[in-house]
């Protein structure tokens, strides 16, 4: 198991770590970023990368141009869909109203190719040829209407069919019950023929996007068409089905507006107020908290605080790749130990030939805009921070404070203690999704404010969350209050605790809330007619995955007031129509529940490594002789190690030996003023070792160790989620295979063979280097920090299929994971910190599917319950106090 030590590590920073935050981010991670920076100015700033056809064409935006360019590139599409779908006349703001158009015509005809500028013209000409169906949001949106308008002709179809229907059944002595039976049944009809409603919602959510110059005429009909059908929606279904319409309707998701979330807008707005200020700021994890340090920087001086080493280095990355000037406090016993970034490198040792950098001058930290610390080294980041700028110029930004506080004691308490009773900089932030509110925090709160003169305090508390991420128990069932609790009384004191812990609501299944809303609603269960659907959503345009999930807390506190009624529900999505299972089965992850391992890596979390690993491989069902094959060529990979690690050994000697006396020839040339022939005679000492010395000898005998290296390779049988394993284990999974779409396909590991090569090489047991073949990986007490390093960089590119590691891991990255277990042996676990694990899961693109899977059911209702355990609370005023 990983010890706390390895994943809180106080050390100073690898030549590894430093390689790795040069490597560059991905352009679409670059325009988050920039846009973080950008935004701190403007906070309403938002960017979309689709463009129009003006955008295209890059012409100017005026009357007329909007005019030419519906009538050469649209109105041909929209009057196909006015003739073929018999779309009554538009109003007459619009373009498509026959009088409109004449005027268009009459306009054209009068003024020719004078009615836009002749420049306008020969940009149209010049780029046209660029123009894609694809890519041009006019297009796109049109595109959205003709969908919208196929599936509005099935639904009016299948309505008039209802219809036809009930009148021949009202005929019959039992038309009453034959009546409310084929209104209760959607004979696998419904979701299909109301699926217009999901195109009618795409098109009023993209009417908001912030795209410069799209078609006014082209606007003005898709208007038209919402206003045509805004009587014909039906609320009722369309949050039945809200799982298809709402939450994965990839044509809302794919095109919408990039901006800060709420809680970063405030946060911004916040910190440019004068007085001292301590700033808790409570966000769910995923929605950008550790990258808003970068937009602060703009203006602030930052100390970022963590003490999960990978969360700073996650935020260098970031950093760096928009040329912040930052720098790093990690182990150090004085302000000698901070090293910058080059830059942020003010005043340097250079060479005297090229002008690059020899010699970081460390001690000149004018230029840092960012310094990055570990708890031990906080104070001195501080004082070197201090040193270069005044004190309300500067933020403390203090990241996932309550680390540590979920224990009594800790070795890292004292220097937490220390840390804020020495603090002297008057502008503090503790984030964190799982932050004690400001309730719970009083004496921190008081402490602050004595020691800070004028000093403020705000509170940001969000629940930003654009996807569901549901809780399955052990038996495959995905779990929410009314599931979980039999006795109406405990239910109402969940909703409470729900509604002051909104965080919760990320983690409802929207399915399951759509069926639970569904079901209270068409039995009329609700105490008063004014929670029912009709009721509460006055307008479409209120409907949101948050609205919805706000109204089940709010119809959940106000059922009937009656015992039978609760049984009834309880009892309906136990053992009736309600009671089906997301999966029949969960436990067995690398056989046959594997298939239900969708869309990314799955991460599991427990107390024991090295038991769930064994766990993983015994049920894998290796056959034996396989196992010798295997592990014949791990013995003799292994000998080759031992032979190889002594040659790199002795050539890294070697190196450092030249390096030392090339530096040692150069020491007294300073910026040139030295011997040059002093330091030609050394490098051509060098010179003479790297090309004619033990050096070469050893590196010819390095390279045919390498070569004797067996390749080791596993069946793909007993590799997860391959097409032969899911053919063995789950012919359904196989048979679907190919059909699935991107968003639910199995997911299997992709490890190159170069990191298995490595990873053969690695002196750690045998079964590790078996169950990476499987594409399992896991974070322990290795000796050997490479294998580490290996896994982590795979889990950063999501080339394994399943990580295995301790609750302490969950601090420690930014990984992304679509599913994960909490293991039973976590029962003991703080509700803050169990909330904290399933961050992990769910933090990259909305259209896919997401579980938590618990093996303790237990641990679900304790996290659905108010906890009188507030450990972290306690130990976060205890130790955040001057006293």
């Amino acid at each position: 198991m990983q010890t706390q030590n390895q994943t809180f590590s106080q050390g100073k920073l690898t030549k590894s770590e430093w390689n790795n935050m040069e490597i560059p981010v991905t352009p679409d991670e670059l325009t988050i970023i920039k846009l973080i920076k950008d935004s701190y100015h403007d906070v309403q700033k938002k960017y979309n990368k689709n463009v129009s056809m003006i955008g295209v064409l890059k012409t100017s935006s005026y009357e007329e141009m909007h005019s030419h360019l519906y009538k050469k590139y649209f109105e041909e599409i929209v009057n196909e869909m006015i003739k073929k779908y018999k779309i009554p006349t538009v109003s007459s703001v619009s373009v498509c109203h026959s009088a409109t158009m004449t005027d268009i015509k009459s306009k054209s005809t009068k003024q020719g190719q004078g009615s836009i500028k002749k420049i306008d013209a020969i940009r149209i000409k010049n780029n046209e040829d660029g123009i894609n169906i694809k890519t041009v949001y006019e297009f796109t949106i049109l595109k959205i209407c003709k969908l919208l308008l196929d599936k509005k002709a099935m639904w009016n179809k299948y309505k008039q069919e209802t219809q036809d229907k009930t009148a021949v059944s009202s005929k019959s002595d039992n038309s009453s019950s034959n009546s409310d039976s084929d209104d209760d049944e959607d004979n696998g009809n419904d979701i299909v023929s109301c699926s217009w409603m999901s195109y009618y919602y795409a098109l009023m959510v993209n009417l908001k996007n912030n795209i410069d110059h799209v078609n006014m005429h082209v606007v003005a009909f898709v208007k038209h068409l919402l206003e045509l059908y805004e009587d014909d929606l039906d609320v009722f279904h369309f949050i039945k089905y809200s799982e298809c319409y709402l939450e994965k309707n990839h044509l809302c998701t794919k095109y919408q507006d990039v901006g800060l979330y709420e809680h970063q807008k405030q946060i911004f707005t916040y910190c440019k107020l004068p007085n001292p200020k301590l700033i808790l700021y409570i966000a769910p994890t995923g929605t950008g908290k550790t990258l808003t340090p970068i937009g602060l920087s703009e203006k602030h001086k930052i100390i970022f605080v963590c003490a999960a080493r990978h969360v700073g280095l996650a935020l260098a990355k970031s950093a760096i790749s928009i040329q912040k000037r930052i720098a790093f406090a990690f182990g150090c016993r004085s302000v000698d130990d901070i090293r910058l970034h080059y830059f942020a490198v003010k005043e340097a040792t250079r060479d005297w030939k090229t002008g690059g950098i020899r010699k970081v001058d460390n001690s000149v930290g004018d230029n840092v805009e960012i310094i990055i610390s570990d708890i031990q080294s906080y104070l001195h980041a501080m004082f070197y921070m201090k040193a270069f700028n005044k004190a309300e110029d500067i933020i403390l930004f203090w990241d996932e404070p309550t680390i540590t506080m979920d224990n009594q004691t800790h070795e890292y308490h004292e220097l937490i203690h220390k840390n804020w009773k020495q603090n002297i900089i008057p502008n503090v932030i503790l984030s964190s999704a799982t932050l004690p509110h400001e309730r719970e925090l009083q004496m921190t709160i008081a402490d602050f404010k004595t020691r800070f003169t004028n000093g403020e305090v705000f509170n940001i508390v969000s629940h930003d969350c654009c996807k569901s991420i549901p809780i399955v128990n052990k038996g495959g069932c995905v779990q929410l209050p009314h599931t979980l609790f039999s006795e109406y009384s405990d239910a109402l004191i969940s909703v409470s605790h729900c509604e002051k812990n909104k965080t919760l609501l990320r983690y409802f299944g929207i399915n399951k809330i759509s069926e639970f809303i569904s079901y209270v609603n068409k039995n009329e269960l609700y105490s008063n007619s004014r929670y029912s659907i009709s009721r509460y959503f006055s307008s479409f345009q209120e409907i949101t995955l948050i609205s919805i999930k706000i109204y089940y807390l709010i119809l959940l506190k106000n059922i009937k007031q009656e015992p039978a009624v609760w049984k009834q529900i309880y009892e309906h999505f136990h053992s009736g129509e309600g009671a089906d299972n997301l999966y029949e089965s969960t436990g067995y992850v690398t056989t046959s529940d594997a298939h239900t391992l969708t869309d990314g890596p799955t991460i599991f979390l427990t107390n024991d490594v090295e038991k769930i690993a064994s766990f993983c491989l015994q049920t894998a069902q290796i056959p034996a002789q396989l196992i010798d094959d295997i592990m014949g060529t791990i013995q003799h990979n292994n000998k080759l190690c031992e032979q190889i690690e002594c040659v790199e050994k002795r050539i890294e000697d070697l190196l450092n030996d030249a390096e030392k006396k090339t530096a040692g020839a150069a020491v007294g040339g300073g910026d040139g003023g030295g011997s040059k022939k002093t330091e030609k005679k050394s490098t051509k000492f060098f010179d003479k070792k790297m090309d004619a010395g033990e050096i070469r000898e050893l590196n010819n005998k390095l390279q045919t160790l390498n070569e004797q290296v067996k390749r080791a390779a596993l069946n793909d049988l007993f590799v997860p989620n391959r097409p032969a394993h899911l053919k063995r284990w789950h012919d359904d999974a196989t048979a679907n295979g190919g059909s699935q779409s991107q968003n639910n396909k199995p997911w299997s590991c992709d490890i190159e063979d170069t990191y298995v090569e490595k990873i053969m090489l690695l002196s750690i047991e045998p079964h590790w280097k078996i169950l990476l073949l499987m594409g399992i990986g896991a974070i322990t007490d290795h000796k050997n920090a490479k294998y580490n390093e290996i896994i982590k960089e795979l889990a950063q590119d999501q080339k394994l299929f399943l990580i295995i590691a301790s609750s302490d891991y969950i601090y420690g990255t930014n990984y992304q994971f679509c599913h994960g277990y909490i293991s039973r042996d976590l029962y003991d676990m703080t509700q803050e910190k169990t909330i904290q694990a399933m961050g992990r899961v769910g933090r990259n693109s909305i259209q896919q599917d997401y579980t938590i899977r618990f093996r303790d059911d237990d641990l679900i209702k304790k996290l659905f319950l108010p906890s009188t355990n507030k450990v972290e609370a306690d130990n976060m005023n205890k130790l955040f106090s001057s006293a």
